[in-house]
């Protein structure tokens, strides 16, 4: 189990991408409650999934696939589907949902190169 503490050196991006994951858990879920809507709960679900394996298990990969996802998934929606029929509020979730994986997975990555050279250089 992997704890992030002053004195790790990685906890800095490891608070980042925690704090990514939690807005993202927090926006979908206000998305599911104030809009009645379903479809953010399965983004809901993988967030807090994530941030299961990510916390307690140390899992860096699952930052990678979940973000590269998300983003991908509405990437898509914007170009096929567009967002004239979202009201200001919905807009501002779905773009939320749309920018935040990247440095998600880029922050991700990064730890786990990080990861990779220390356990290299032992």
């Amino acid at each position: 189990m992997r704890m992030i503490t002053k004195n790790s050196k990685y906890s800095f991006d490891y608070r980042i991408v925690f704090g990514i994951l939690t807005i993202l858990v927090v926006t979908n879920a206000a998305w599911v409650i104030i809009f009645k809507s379903s479809a953010p709960v399965i983004a809901l679900i993988f967030y807090l999934f994530v941030i299961f394996l990510f916390w307690w298990q140390n899992d860096i990969f699952s930052g990678i696939i979940v973000g590269s996802i998300g983003s991908a998934i509405h990437l898509y929606e914007l170009i096929f589907h567009g967002i004239a029929g979202l009201i200001v509020l919905e807009s501002i979730f779905f773009f939320i949902n749309l920018i935040l994986p990247l440095p998600l997975v880029i922050l991700c990555f990064n730890i786990y190169k990080k990861t990779k050279q220390r356990d290299y250089k032992k």
